[in-house]
């Protein structure tokens, strides 16, 4: 986990002008500098902060690697990172989401996550089903809502997603899917 630590210059660096003329603007800029730090580290995404774990890097909700290799979850479809999804006007990064679920799961289990390929897609990832802590993330994120089951190729994850949409997890994707698919 990332440690963000704030260091104030020294009376050393600063010029005597300034130290004399308003004592209280180091302070005045200390506390500035101490919230724009906390604000940093409640909105940007857990996954831009921190690596996932010492082997491991998730691309997006649907895309993985793993010792250099690219690992695509067979059967799902996650949004990508820079998409959003709407319901009213209320907006959400659901790409974002999305990722930051995987690392967390991955998180959760220490790094315990393996993967059986089978076969390779059309940019040279493998296609797998993947288990974190022996649950199929693929079908964890389409219970969760957060990715489509991508009956196009595989349907192994449509009754997960029959569940989520009757627990109206499927409200803000499914309209935004629907367009980029």
């Amino acid at each position: 986990m990332s440690i963000a630590y704030m260091r104030t210059l020294a009376p050393s660096c600063r010029s005597q002008k300034s130290q004399s003329a308003s004592p209280r603007r180091p302070r005045l800029f200390g506390a500035a500098a101490a919230a724009a730090a906390a604000l940093y580290l409640t909105t940007v995404p857990l996954s831009a902060r921190e690596t996932v774990h010492e082997h491991t890097r998730v691309i997006d909700g649907d895309t993985i690697v793993i010792n250099k290799e690219r690992i695509r979850l067979k059967g799902i479809d996650a949004p990508e990172l820079s998409q959003t999804c709407t319901k009213g006007t209320e907006v959400q990064m659901c790409g974002v989401q999305a990722k930051d679920a995987v690392v967390q799961w991955i998180r959760d289990a220490d790094g315990d996550i393996e993967c059986e390929g089978q076969g390779r897609d059309r940019y040279d990832r493998l296609l797998a089903t993947c288990k974190i802590g022996g649950k199929d993330v693929g079908g964890r994120l389409v219970e969760e809502g957060f990715a489509v089951a991508y009956a196009r190729y595989d349907r192994q994850y449509l009754p997960q997603q029959e569940r989520a949409k009757r627990a109206g997890l499927y409200e803000l994707f499914l309209s935004v899917h629907m367009v980029f698919s």
